[in-house]
């Protein structure tokens, strides 16, 4: 169900990990001061997880193809955002006590990306650790102020900066790095910090990346010449 007003935040969530992570990120949302100002998208692959939206009256639930990617699927969520400022999460995050209240007082700026840290979970396994710090080691609390990247997975927008989101799906590197040639800074804000709990299998090393990197090369070198395309 949607809310009757306009809510000041539209989060949209990746869920890929099943239910129950999910129902641990959806629960740390939950107990967010203004979290009933605030309305979810949730965007799956996996039809279990649509139970998760029936908890709460600003929860929404949006199936995701099978070969949709991670972008495609953020660009699904997106169209459905009704707030003037959109939030990225994945369902393996849980947000920090004060996620909300940083995000929504960091956008009183002009600033139209503001992203937050990403602190490891309880990891017991080197696997584990090992992709933490390949993909998120830059992300680790203390971080915030003027940065030079932020995580596709706990940033916010201002709906106006984002313009017409492509269909192929919103890759936020390239977003990212089209701001900042631009002249404009991505902000890291203190206190909107998220815990990754992901527990990773061997998809997550091979496969995941493999087709992550495919996605990502198409978008790069989408509209140059089959001549410099074949090269690469």
């Amino acid at each position: 169900m949607a809310l009757e007003s306009s809510p000041v935040l539209s989060v949209i969530i990746i869920a890929f990990n099943g239910s129950n992570q999910l129902q641990k990120c959806i629960g740390s949302l939950r107990s967010q001061a203004r979290f009933h100002e605030c309305e979810v998208h949730i965007v799956s692959k996996i039809p279990g997880t649509q139970v998760v939206a029936d908890a709460a009256e600003n929860i929404q639930w949006h199936p995701g193809p099978a070969k949709e990617t991670i972008p495609s699927m953020r660009s699904l969520g997106i169209a459905h955002a009704k707030a003037e400022l959109i939030a990225l999460l994945e369902d393996d995050c849980t947000v920090g006590p004060d996620w909300l209240a940083s995000l929504l007082g960091a956008h009183q700026s002009a600033y139209p990306a503001v992203g937050g840290g990403i602190d490891p979970g309880d990891y017991s396994r080197g696997m584990d650790w090992a992709v933490y710090y390949c993909e998120y080691a830059r992300f680790l609390t203390p971080y915030n102020g003027i940065v030079k990247a932020l995580p596709g997975n706990n940033v916010s927008y201002k709906r106006g900066s984002l313009g017409s989101v492509a269909s192929q799906g919103f890759f936020e590197i390239f977003f990212h790095q089209a701001l900042r040639e631009a002249g404009t800074d991505l902000v890291a804000a203190e206190g909107m910090t998220v815990v990754n709990n992901h527990r990773r299998g061997i998809s997550d090393c091979i496969s995941i990346p493999y087709h992550h990197g495919r996605a990502y090369a198409s978008q790069r070198f989408s509209g140059q010449q089959v001549s410099r395309r074949l090269l690469y």
